[in-house]
């Protein structure tokens, strides 16, 4: 009589390597030794860095209303809001004790409907809607500023345009007007020079994403890496063939090591249609999705962007 076979238990299920709609799902890989798979599909879940599904924390209703464009700051934020008439900024804080949402309007009077782009200077948020601009200090609201003229200014001189998309490099402001992206004088934010202070770009930008090294410039076909600090010195590459996300950028840099990337130098953040990216320092575009899972995004569809810890959420509409 043969002896009996001693067997060893199989592992049904320890941990998992992420989600893969990319094949079939009886083809999805496991392993019977340790147990690990992958999701054929993961609703509300984060999967942590041994493996383990976490439910993703729940939310609740702070305030109700048509709530775009963020930006925050320390530890408040400021918000748009869509209104009867108008569309105004809120200075937004939520009590550590109750949870609940205080908002302070700061500005209004805003065309209906247009979303905001930001940047900051120290304690100073600069926003712009295309048509409207300004500065917001606290729960103060000031003009953009008025740059003094000197012996060197020339009549090409005129006042910054409300751009679009705004952003702050090497102390000048840029901003996008259609397909021209339009930079101030160095340290004169509130001047630009119509002759030489303007590169054209073949389709309206749709992101600026500032880095140390240079500025990531989106169009609704590609990006490109303007490579310097002095405009009138700009290299200009095209670092990939498709285009970023429009609004889905993370206005403060990011560590890449935090994305498992080897680059050491700060980082922008930002979505593409390709799913989310890292434009790195040396000017190139590193995106950060699994190649296991596909994303149907839409390129002229709003999105945002936000990396929390080493959790990085991509949202499209």
């Amino acid at each position: 009589m043969p002896a009996p076979r001693h067997t060893s238990p199989v592992p049904v299920f320890s941990g998992s390597i992420g989600l893969n709609n990319r094949i079939t799902p009886h083809r999805l890989p496991y392993s019977s030794e340790t147990g690990v798979c992958a999701f054929e599909e993961a609703t509300n879940i984060i999967i942590d860095q041994t493996g383990e599904p976490v439910t993703r924390r729940g939310y609740s209703l702070l305030e109700a209303g048509l709530f775009h464009s963020t930006m925050p700051v320390d530890n408040y934020f400021y918000v748009a809001k869509d209104r009867t008439a108008d569309t105004a900024i809120y200075l937004a804080n939520i009590s550590s004790n109750s949870g609940q949402i205080n908002l302070l309007g700061v500005v209004s009077g805003l065309t209906k409907g247009l979303k905001l782009s930001y940047f900051r200077l120290r304690n100073t948020i600069y926003y712009s809607n295309g048509v409207q601009s300004g500065r917001l200090e606290n729960s103060s609201a000031l003009p953009w500023p008025e740059s003094i003229f000197t012996h060197e200014t020339t009549a090409d001189m005129v006042p910054f345009i409300q751009g679009k998309h705004i952003s702050l490099f090497a102390g000048r402001a840029l901003a996008s007007k259609g397909p021209r992206l339009i930079y101030s004088e160095y340290n004169l934010l509130g001047i630009y020079d119509t002759v030489r202070n303007i590169r054209e770009f073949e389709s309206d930008i749709i992101l600026i994403c500032p880095v140390q090294t240079g500025v990531f410039i989106s169009t609704t076909k590609a990006i490109y890496f303007l490579s310097g600090k002095n405009p009138a010195k700009w290299t200009v590459d095209q670092v990939t063939t498709f285009p970023a996300i429009e609004w889905c950028k993370q206005y403060e840099l990011v560590k890449p090591g935090d994305l498992k990337s080897d680059s050491i130098s700060l980082a922008a953040l930002f979505g593409t249609v390709k799913g989310p990216a890292l434009g790195l320092a040396n000017g190139t575009v590193q995106t950060q999705i699994d190649t296991n899972v596909k994303l149907d995004l839409d390129c002229h569809s709003p999105g945002a962007i936000v990396l929390h810890g080493d959790t990085l959420i991509l949202q499209s509409r």
